[in-house]
């Protein structure tokens, strides 16, 4: 039988116990702070925001915060080309599929979600990034969610089995639509 001593066990009991209530540093500066560490500003959840980037392959991304603080979607496009991205990073609950790591010649692990504004539901599958702690989903941008998320006032996202994963407010959605129109339609 392997002896631990007791001081030694404590602090494994410790560590063991506060790891899991630390945030990933990387995704956020904190609850509700979008920005870097010495550029911040507060923003509510559900209030979405655009930022503008020299980025060239997504010039205009906007952002936003689920309710709760639980979780964070930033959607952004690719000028002149179609392409769109989601992904939702800061999330610390069980409704999604976190394994600690995926084979090397696997494929990542997918998660089918609903997006749900009003009564229009947008099916999507997140791609999960173990290392990044960030699911993902390509071409997110077709005409009837952009409508319905220009003019609705909530988005729930659920998982597979129907359990709301996080819900959005849209406040300041029609005018992130239109930043990604018009940048995306260049």
């Amino acid at each position: 039988m392997i002896c631990i001593p007791r001081l030694l066990a404590a602090a494994l009991t410790a560590t063991a116990l506060l790891l899991p209530a630390l945030p990933a540093s990387a995704q956020w500066v904190a609850s509700g702070r979008w920005g870097s560490e010495d550029r911040w500003r507060y923003v509510t959840p559900g209030s979405w925001q655009v930022l503008r980037s020299d980025h060239e392959a997504h010039p205009v991304s906007i952002h936003a915060e689920g309710e709760n603080h639980l979780g964070r979607i930033t959607i952004w496009c690719r000028p002149g080309t179609g392409e769109s991205m989601l992904q939702f990073d800061a999330y610390r609950g069980d409704a999604l599929h976190q394994p600690l790591a995926v084979s090397a010649t696997a494929s990542p692990p997918a998660d089918r979600v609903t997006l749900v504004i009003g009564e229009q539901r947008f099916e999507r599958a997140l791609q999960y990034d173990p290392a990044q702690r960030v699911w993902t989903a390509r071409d997110m941008l077709d005409e009837a969610f952009l409508q319905a998320f220009a003019w609705g006032s909530r988005m729930q996202m659920l998982n597979a089995q129907g359990a709301e994963i996080t819900s959005f407010r849209l406040n300041g959605s029609g005018a992130a639509v239109s930043a990604l129109n018009a940048t995306c339609q260049e």
